[in-house]
């Protein structure tokens, strides 16, 4: 099957927009991201912007979701195996520090500023974040399944304890996370909650 050349440059413009978006988002605070300006950074008009979005949030907003979905295909696929169930939550937690990291921190702004003003976009993130993350988690409990670390189905609210702890740290709190302090929750909360009946 062959893409058709208008819809190789429908992509390739899309990939424009995310990058001057997400390069805008990158320099500027978010209420300074106008359409004119993602425009021009894309070499487009505004009228093309209007077509597929309502305004400059809903493009910065596709442009990080865009950029992180990118991310996430960059995250080890899920063979590894760091000897035992500890080292390994160990490990995701680690992982997913990294993606954190690697988000913007103007983006973060705008995510908690914006949240009631664009709260179905910011749930569909959250709903899709909490796929990926119990994705992750279902790798660990059945390498731990295996080995008979754990004997039981650790509850979703448990297997997400350490992204949501993370994530809170990184969004609420503005810390940065070492790996000790990601070794201590999971000592101190996660590793608690998953072996819990």
């Amino acid at each position: 099957m062959t893409t058709s050349p208008n819809r190789r440059r429908g992509d390739d413009l899309e990939q424009a927009i995310y990058n001057a978006a997400y390069e805008l988002l990158s320099t500027h605070r978010y209420q300074e991201v106008t359409l004119s300006k993602i425009a021009a950074a894309a070499n487009t008009s505004r009228s093309v912007l209007y077509r597929h979005w309502n305004n400059a949030f809903e493009i910065m907003f596709a442009a990080m979701h865009h950029h992180l979905r990118q991310t996430n295909a960059t995250l080890p696929n899920f063979e590894f195996d760091k000897g035992n169930l500890r080292a390994n939550v160990i490990y995701t937690g680690v992982q997913f520090n990294q993606i954190r990291n690697s988000m913007l921190p103007e983006f973060q702004h705008m995510m908690i500023a914006e949240m009631h003003n664009h709260p179905k976009a910011i749930h569909k993130l959250l709903i899709d974040m909490t796929t990926g993350n119990l994705a992750m988690m279902a790798y660990v409990i059945k390498l731990a399944q295996r080995t008979g670390e754990l004997t039981h189905q650790p509850s979703d609210n448990a297997q997400l304890a350490l992204f949501q702890l993370i994530r809170y740290r990184f969004m609420v709190e503005d810390q940065s996370l070492t790996t000790d302090d990601i070794t201590q929750l999971v000592d101190d909360v996660v590793m608690p909650a998953l072996l819990a009946h």
